[in-house]
């Protein structure tokens, strides 16, 4: 007498076994693909091109790009209000001794916010002040009129030209930041 403790037809053995090897192909076959199959070769990195781009991206600066706005702008005034439907942004470039040139702008043009229903706001970008003692007047109109944005740096009178464009450099960075968003910008 035999005795089998399986008895079971070929067909049903190659189906027991079928599921065995899948079962551990799936349950080891990461492991195998990724030592086996995803090695890179030694020549596929000889290509000169290919070993410049790994070595400028491996020295690329990946730190945040982001700078802390408080140190641009020691002197800023209130950022735009998200809900507030602002159609009209100007910029007036201004230095930290013409005060009095403020006044009159404010005097005269600058003194509306709403328009025809239309709300526009005035805001006056100063550069750096050379002078400590201009700091603390400045920082008195700002407080009073709120209207005031100065920046770190400044423009030399050596070099008028390059110093105005990293005024407007820096309004047009503040203006991303802050102010968002008017339809125009003056």
């Amino acid at each position: 007498m035999k005795i089998c403790v399986f008895r079971l037809q070929t067909h049903q053995w190659c189906f027991l076994l079928c599921n065995v090897i899948l079962f551990h192909a799936l349950l080891f076959g990461g492991d195998i693909v990724e030592e086996f199959l995803l090695q890179s070769s030694p020549a596929a990195y000889t290509d000169r091109f290919v070993l410049e781009v790994r070595e400028r991206a491996r020295k690329l600066d990946l730190t945040d790009p982001r700078v802390n706005t408080s140190q641009l702008y020691p002197i800023n005034t209130e950022p735009c209000l998200p809900h507030l439907d602002l159609l009209i942004l100007t910029v007036v470039l201004s230095s930290p001794g013409n005060s009095s040139q403020r006044e009159a702008v404010r005097n005269s043009w600058a003194n509306q916010t709403v328009v025809h229903n239309v709300a526009v706001r005035t805001v006056f970008f100063l550069g750096a002040s050379p002078l400590g003692a201009e700091l603390g007047v400045i920082k008195e109109e700002s407080e009073r009129y709120g209207d005031i944005v100065q920046f770190e740096g400044g423009i030399s009178r050596g070099d008028w030209q390059g110093g105005h464009w990293d005024q407007v450099k820096m309004a047009l960075k503040w203006i991303l930041h802050f102010c968002p968003q008017p339809r125009f910008h003056f």
